[in-house]
């Protein structure tokens, strides 16, 4: 048989239990329920990060945040670390990405490392597919493009600057007309044509990574969606007052909250994060149509995270490894393994990646360790997650709301481990809570106070322990961002500071 096509669907920010899949009582993903019904649905998947940057390189390099060491937005991925895409493309696969998130197609921060073609649709200049032969005015457009992404990289590298866009002034203004969340329309359209093309053609092998920020903030669906789904709240002046407000203030996005949301506020961003995903879905579902029409093409279907949404007092997917930013969907379809049911075990979503490479027939690279294997193979392996705090975010709580950030212990890394029903969270070198998930998936019970959480706690922490010990001896090699040119780098030899 010739090699099958891989895809690779991240659902950018998506929680997992606001899903009609994983039983949410509101209708928000019938496209992706239909498409399921063939496929394999993992029911505990666990992100190894809680944010875009580390997650994808979790994703893309089959390693955790520790072992990558690709954790801030100003970071570049190690070279030592050969990516998805880049071990894809050696094997003989065309690569391809149609990415809406400007943390992976505008940074120049190596994730798009191993791709032929990187189609962006976020930001002030965003590429597409070409489809006319090149003029003047397409070039000056590239050269825009590059300027574009100069500036935005600057904003990842700027205290500053990143503080600045978070003014309430200015958020509307490139929420809406930098394209921050890209375009799910347009990216779905041209990843259908492009599709159709390849496929026919029959040259070589695909693989597809489609990246999408529906459910991201700023959270702003269309009217009559929102009727739909929350008829009251689209009545209620008061609830879209508060919604446009919050949507226009992006430091609220992702700050921890002083006091918990009224309950019409959090029924409110509950409605709008529904409604988005229902549009999101309705886009989705004409290239899950077209996977499901196509043979010999195997997909895999997940969230780099999830969104805190006032959960735990605190918004955003900034600080904590709570089950609303690292227990995400993950669904996998083939024609042969996963074709059906659900897989109850914790996974690693960072296991996506061996299982790709599977799919086409390459091992992992020899530096993976004994528990990274392809999704599908029961291992007795705990799975993981770590929150290393955001440093540019950091740098603005420090000013903004030093007492939370001190009250919060937000300058901690926060680990947690799943391990059978038990989760442990620990921050710094503290333990933050113990949870029973099968019986509270929200974790709202913290165990960790009664008699008998010692049985637990001990064992749980000992594996952590090890965990981190492991991560720290396989971490690789820091790299300096892109953007610091070979006269700075001197500078900084000189001074001593690197040899």
């Amino acid at each position: 048989m010739n090699a099958p096509h891989l895809v690779l669907i991240v659902l950018d920010t998506q929680r997992r239990d606001r899903l009609s899949l994983y039983g949410h009582t509101v209708n928000t993903s019938p496209a992706l329920d239909d498409y399921a019904a063939r496929a394999t649905v993992f029911t505990r998947a666990i992100a190894p990060a809680q944010w875009t940057i580390p997650a994808h390189g979790s994703l893309f390099t089959g390693f955790y945040p520790t072992a990558h060491g690709f954790t801030q937005a100003f970071d570049v991925l190690s070279e030592t670390h050969v990516t998805l895409a880049e071990l894809l493309q050696l094997a003989g696969y065309r690569t391809a990405a149609f990415c809406n998130n400007p943390l992976v197609g505008v940074l120049d921060n190596g994730l798009q490392r191993g791709f032929a073609e990187f189609y962006n649709y976020a930001g002030a200049s965003p590429n597409r597919p070409r489809t006319r032969p090149a003029t003047l005015l397409t070039q000056a457009y590239a050269a825009f493009n590059r300027f574009a992404r100069a500036v935005s990289n600057r904003f990842a590298h700027s205290a500053f600057l990143f503080e600045l866009g978070l003014q309430a002034w200015f958020t509307p203004l490139w929420t809406r007309f930098a394209n921050y969340k890209g375009s799910t329309a347009r990216s779905i359209a041209d990843l259908c044509a492009y599709w159709e093309t390849h496929t026919q053609r029959g040259d070589a092998p695909l693989f597809v990574y489609l990246n999408l920020m529906g459910t991201h903030m700023p959270l702003r669906p269309a009217a009559a969606t929102l009727r739909r789904i929350a008829p009251d709240i689209a009545k209620s002046r008061a609830a879209l007052r508060w919604m446009a407000q919050h949507n226009g203030d992006g430091a609220s996005w992702i700050s921890p909250l002083r006091a918990p949301l009224a309950d019409w506020q959090r029924e409110t961003v509950l409605a709008h994060y529904d409604a988005s995903i229902v549009e999101q879905d309705a886009h989705l579902a004409r290239y899950l149509a077209l996977l499901a029409r196509t043979p010999n093409t195997r997909v895999i279907v997940t969230a780099d995270h999830g969104e805190g949404l006032g959960d735990h007092n605190h918004f955003g997917h900034s600080f904590v490894v709570h089950h609303e930013l690292v227990h995400v969907p993950l669904l996998v379809r083939d024609e042969e393994q996963f074709t059906g049911g659900q897989h109850t075990a914790n996974v690693s979503t960072r296991r996506v990646f061996h299982t790709l490479l599977a799919w086409a027939g390459q091992p992992a690279p020899a530096s993976h360790d004994a528990d990274a294997l392809p999704l599908g193979i029961d291992t007795p392996a705990p799975a993981f997650s770590e929150a290393v705090p955001p440093q540019t975010l950091l740098t603005l709580l420090h000013k903004r709301a030093p007492d939370l950030v001190a009250r919060l212990a937000l300058t901690q890394t926060r680990r947690a481990i799943y391990d059978g029903d038990y989760k442990l969270l620990i921050c710094g070198e503290q333990l933050e809570a113990l949870y029973n998930v099968a019986q509270d998936s929200t974790e709202t019970q913290d165990l960790a106070p009664t008699p008998d959480a010692a049985a637990h706690v001990r064992p749980l922490a000992a594996k952590l322990a090890a965990f981190v010990q492991a991560q720290h001896a396989a971490a690789a090699p820091t790299t300096m961002p892109a953007t610091y040119g070979e006269e700075v780098l001197a500078n900084l030899r000189a001074l001593g500071y690197l040899e």
